[in-house]
């Protein structure tokens, strides 16, 4: 997308589990950028090099080994007793020292909070909105949406640089249907216990990165009254591609990067206790993700370009016995040629990538494009 000169128009990233942490580094790279250069000085050669210093920066953070450096510091060990810390709180402040401070001010000691990744591109009017302000610039400056998974109620949480929260899910349908509490989202930082005001967007990947059974859940207290403590674990397991964001946010084209471990099949399923539990997950989960995409994909008529990870997965069918196949076709009149397989509307507007699909080439022009990831 660098190289395609498309970076420029992405006005959205939404990420979740993994993905938060390199989401969260590129937006860091694109406020610096945005904020030094005006919008006429900003080229794709900017974004390119971007891309190349991400690849450095987080194979230099990754050497680290940072899940074992949460175990490292004694005192940080001991912290961890409390109810509002944990190993988790730990690697989001290891995130934000190895990944995050580097990029936005190399000599900085404390952690950086939500907060203040708004981005003021260089030029702008004075609180620059990317909602309403975006418009007639060339390169747009994006919204991160870091995506994590309330177990208090089940619902999406979501980190901004403006509030946090679940987002609102407004109707009398979706009240209906939704029975759990909604734990409101505050019009903005200022509006929450002074406390949690200036979490950290270490501790937001953390959360959004907070894989189950690998990391305890990241604990928020003070938020809400009788005694709520929100327990967030990693998004995925709400919605494993964070395609939510992007519709709540009003996006009209999409780009999806799905590197999760897609489920494989099982020729012969093991059906002891223990493996029918874990493949009972792996189902459910991978119809969540199925369930999303085709959300996306049947969207308004909203272009998809999705990229996955596996290889292998084209056109993998089972047509059963011998006799099925052999079974001779239903008999046509003559003169009426069998027609052909005709393409869904959502089929036309998607785009697929995979390893074993060749080079990417899902532009067909720049002018006015807007895609959303």
């Amino acid at each position: 997308m660098a190289r395609l000169g498309l970076l420029r128009h992405v006005e959205v990233i939404s990420t979740v589990s993994g993905g938060s942490i390199v989401g969260a580094l590129y937006y860091l790279h694109v406020k610096r950028l945005l904020e030094a250069k005006g919008d006429e000085e900003v080229t794709d050669q900017d974004y390119i090099a971007i891309i190349t210093r991400i690849e450095e920066d987080f194979l230099r953070g990754v050497q680290q080994n940072l899940r074992m450096r949460t175990f490292i510091n004694p005192l940080k060990a001991l912290r961890m007793a409390l109810p509002n810390y944990s190993r988790s709180d730990r690697i989001g402040e290891l995130y934000d020292e190895y990944f995050y401070r580097p990029v936005l001010d190399p000599n900085r000691t404390t952690l950086i909070a939500m907060r203040e990744l708004k981005i003021q591109p260089k030029g702008a009017k004075p609180d620059f909105n990317p909602q309403d302000d975006n418009d007639g610039r060339r390169a747009k400056a994006p919204i991160l949406l870091l995506n994590a998974t309330s177990l208090n109620t089940g619902h999406n949480w979501r980190f901004e640089a403006v509030r946090m929260g679940e987002p609102p899910r407004e109707g009398i349908i979706a009240k209906e249907i939704d029975k759990n509490l909604r734990l409101r989202r505050p019009p903005s930082y200022d509006a929450i216990t002074e406390k949690q005001q200036n979490i950290e967007l270490g501790l937001a990947v953390a959360a959004s990165a907070c894989v189950p059974g690998l990391f305890p859940p990241l604990a928020i207290s003070g938020l809400y009254p009788h005694d709520i403590r929100v327990q967030l674990v990693d998004g995925g397991v709400h919605d494993n591609q964070g395609v939510g964001g992007l519709l709540d946010m009003g996006c009209t084209r999409f780009v999806v990067s799905d590197a999760s471990g897609q489920m494989r099949d099982e020729t012969q399923p093991t059906t002891s206790i223990p493996a029918v539990l874990g493949r009972a997950n792996s189902i459910l989960m991978d119809r969540v993700r199925e369930e999303e995409l085709f959300r996306l994909i049947q969207h308004e008529d909203a272009p998809v370009a999705f990229m996955h990870m596996l290889r292998g997965s084209r056109d993998r069918r089972c047509h059963g016995s011998a006799r099925m196949k052999n079974r001779p076709s239903r008999k046509r009149k003559s003169g009426c040629p069998r027609p052909p397989p005709r393409a869904s509307a959502s089929t036309a507007r998607c785009r697929i990538f995979s390893p074993d699909s060749d080079r990417p080439r899902f532009v067909q022009r720049r002018g006015g494009l807007r895609v959303d990831v």
